[in-house]
């Protein structure tokens, strides 16, 4: 994929969250099924990093199960961020927990040097992979993640299935609305319209990149960057297979 496809499709992401962060919000008051399931399979006392916090579901679901331990939540969205530093700060559960938040841009050079030295146990990037334009991208991506999480951290991970949802199939739109010829883009990437209220009223695109992954896909981005899947599983949406889970080490 050229520079000039990758950056356009950046633009569009962030392009996204600046204009519908808080219709996006409003749509994320509490974890996935499958999120849930790695929380409660995770043991009480861990550093734990989610890349792609958003507006804190995953902090506020640490604080309800009054867990030990560190979170530190990462996105590029500073409207998220601030809802979910708010909604923290409103919590009841608060008592020796830490929770830090910080403003990260995985597409920017350097963005893993701006975080604190830490043992990471957990990291996390729960819908967050399939926004991340080209295989040269996600393989460099992946081989941060490496060093950032130690030999004996778990790295825990989701991407979207859109082909199992008869429901969000027909919002992939034609590349060629935002100027990308289809032959530009790589096996496997959408241009997808998400649309919820004042938006879908109006008629207004809100529109994101996503890329569909395979298993088999999954399996030889975690080797190349020196992890082993240790786990694969399905959940989310109203079939429970919206979403593609998986345990790496």
């Amino acid at each position: 994929m050229e520079e000039w496809v990758i950056e356009k499709i950046i633009q569009i992401n962030q392009e996204f969250y600046q204009k519908f962060a808080g219709s996006f919000s409003a749509t994320r008051s509490q974890v996935q099924p499958g999120v849930a399931r790695l929380l409660e399979g995770t043991p009480d006392g861990v550093n734990w990093l989610d890349i792609g916090c958003g507006n804190g579901t995953l902090a506020l679901a640490w604080l309800a199960q009054d867990r030990s331990g560190s979170y530190y939540g990462c996105d590029f969205s500073q409207s998220l961020l601030d809802d979910a530093q708010k909604k923290v700060a409103e919590s009841t559960n608060r008592k020796d927990t830490q929770l830090e938040f910080q403003l990260v841009d995985l597409n920017r050079k350097g963005w893993d040097q701006s975080l604190p030295a830490r043992d990471w146990n957990v990291v996390s990037l729960f819908a967050v992979l399939h926004h991340i334009p080209s295989q040269k991208k996600r393989r460099m991506l992946m081989k941060q993640l490496r060093h950032l999480a130690g030999l004996k951290s778990r790295l825990y991970l989701s991407v979207w299935q859109l082909e199992n949802s008869p429901r969000l199939l027909p919002r992939v739109k034609p590349w060629e609305i935002v100027g990308i010829p289809h032959r530009e883009v790589e096996q496997g990437d959408v241009l997808m319209d998400w649309r919820a209220g004042l938006e879908e009223k109006s008629g207004e695109p809100a529109l994101r990149y996503v890329h569909i992954f395979s298993e088999v896909e999954m399996l030889e981005l975690a080797a190349e960057a020196g992890f082993s899947v240790a786990e694969t599983f399905y959940s989310d949406g109203r079939e429970g297979n919206l979403a593609l889970y998986q345990v790496w080490r």
